[in-house]
C-alpha cells in the first residue's frame, strides 16, 4: 500500500460505509443486523512496512535526545488497546490501538513509557518490602558495579523519594486530592518523549519480491462466557515481534544535596536504570501473558561468518532473502546473476558479512559457502 495516515485508516476509513452498504443494515429484536464484513479491510494494516514509512519514522525521532533501541519478541506488542474500536461488524478489529495523530504512525505515548518507569519506583516508595527494595537494587548494581550515587539513593528511603519527586514529579496529593507543583524550572526536568517503531526483521510479506519488515498482525482473545457455550475469538491487531522500538527521552542530572554535600545521578545512570525496568517489566498492555517484553537488538560485526537458509529469490530483481537460523533474523539484498543461477529456496549457506549499518544491523553480506 503507499503511505498514508494510518491512524486516519484505522479510526476512519476503516468504518466508512458506502450507499450500498449502509442500505443492508437494519434493525432486528434491538440488535444491529446486515453490517458488512471488515476482513477485507484488515489487510491493508497486515501488509505495512517501516520502509514505506521512512519520512514518518525520521519526523518523530527527537533531535540531540537520549535513547537506546529494543526488540519486541513473541507473541508481541499492545497499546491503545483501552479505546473502543468496534460496530459489531464481523471480522472487524475489536481492540484500538495509539498513532501518532500528524504522521499516523504508531507510537507508544511518552506519557505511557513515564508511567510505566514511575509505577517501578513509586510501588517501591508506597511499599517498602524487601522484595520492592531487591528490585531496583538489583537493577541498580546492574547498571553501576562500582557502588556509587545509584545504589546510595536506592537505598536510602529518604534519598529514594527526593529522587524520585524530582524525576516524575511529587507522588503524594493533598487532602484536597491535588498533587503539589513541580518546582522545578521545565529546562531541568527530565522529558519522556513518544517511543517510535523504527523498523522490523519480521518475515516478508510472501509475493512482494522483498523483505519489507511488517509492522502488524493478528491475534485473538478467547473468552468463555459459559461452559455450555462455544467461545466466541475476539479478533485484534498488535505489533509483531521482531519489530525495532526507540525509545526516547531528554534526560538531566539529578542533583540531591546531603548535609553539606551533593549527591549527582548523572543522566546516562538514569537511562541505563530506565532501559533495565522497561527489559524488566514490559511495556503497554497485557504484559502478564508476554505482551511488551522487549529484547536489545543483536550487534553484527564485519567480517563474522554467519548460517542461513535461502527463503525468497525473486530472479527479476535478483533479490535474495535470506533467514539467519542463529539469529532468528531476515536480511534481503541483491546479488549477481551467477550468484543466484543455481540457487534455490531452502538451500544453506555461510554468509560472510561484508558491511554492518551504524545501529549494528546488517547491510551487505557475501556467500562464502553453498551446500
Amino acid at each position: 500500500m503507499a503511505a498514508t495516515n494510518l491512524s486516519w485508516a484505522y479510526w476512519l476509513d476503516y468504518f466508512r460505509l458506502s450507499e450500498d452498504e449502509l442500505r443492508t443494515i437494519r434493525e432486528e429484536n434491538g440488535q444491529v443486523k446486515g453490517l458488512p464484513d471488515l476482513n477485507s479491510r484488515n489487510q491493508v494494516f497486515f501488509e505495512v512496512a517501516a520502509s514505506q514509512f521512512n519520512s514518518e519514522i525520521d519526523r518523530l525521532k527527537i533531535p540531540n535526545s537520549q535513547g537506546f533501541e529494543l526488540v519486541t519478541t513473541y507473541p508481541g506488542l499492545l497499546f491503545g488497546t483501552g479505546y473502543q474500536h468496534e460496530i459489531g461488524a464481523n471480522g472487524e478489529l475489536k481492540l484500538g490501538f495509539f498513532f501518532d495523530y500528524t504522521t499516523g504512525w504508531p507510537v507508544i505515548p511518552g506519557a505511557s513509557v513515564k508511567g510505566l518507569l514511575r509505577s517501578a519506583f513509586h510501588s517501591m516508595d508506597k511499599n517498602r518490602s524487601e522484595t520492592n527494595s531487591a528490585f531496583l537494587k538489583v537493577l541498580a548494581e546492574a547498571v553501576e558495579p562500582q557502588p556509587g550515587a545509584l545504589i546510595q539513593v536506592v537505598g536510602d528511603a529518604e534519598l529514594f523519594k527526593a529522587f524520585t519527586d524530582r524525576v516524575f514529579g511529587p507522588a503524594t496529593r493533598d487532602k484536597e486530592g491535588r498533587k503539589p507543583e513541580n518546582n522545578l524550572s521545565v529546562y531541568d526536568r527530565d522529558v519522556f518523549h513518544d517511543a517510535v517503531i523504527v523498523k522490523s526483521n519480521h518475515p516478508y510479506i510472501e509475493g512482494r519480491g522483498e523483505d519489507i519488515g511488517q509492522i502488524f498482525g493478528r491475534d485473538f482473545i478467547t473468552p468463555h462466557k459459559s461452559p455450555f457455550s462455544d467461545p466466541v475469538p475476539i479478533q485484534f491487531m498488535k505489533i509483531l515481534p521482531k519489530v525495532h522500538v526507540l525509545f526516547q527521552f531528554d534526560l538531566k542530572d539529578t542533583v540531591l544535596s546531603v548535609g553539606e554535600n551533593e549527591i549527582r545521578i548523572t543522566a546516562d545512570k538514569k537511562l541505563a536504570l530506565f532501559k533495565a525496568i522497561i527489559l524488566h517489566l514490559g511495556v503497554g498492555a497485557k504484559t502478564n501473558v508476554g505482551y511488551g517484553q522487549f529484547v536489545e537488538p543483536v550487534r553484527f560485526e564485519v567480517g563474522q561468518e554467519v548460517e542461513a537458509v535461502v527463503k525468497a529469490i525473486d530472479r527479476s530483481t535478483n533479490r535474495v532473502t535470506f533467514f539467519l537460523t542463529g539469529f532468528s533474523i531476515r536480511h534481503s539484498q541483491p546479488l549477481s546473476k551467477k550468484q543466484i543461477s543455481n540457487m534455490t529456496s531452502d538451500d544453506r549457506v555461510v554468509l560472510h558479512i561484508s558491511s554492518i549499518r551504524e545501529d549494528g544491523s546488517i547491510k551487505g553480506v557475501k556467500i562464502k559457502k553453498q551446500n
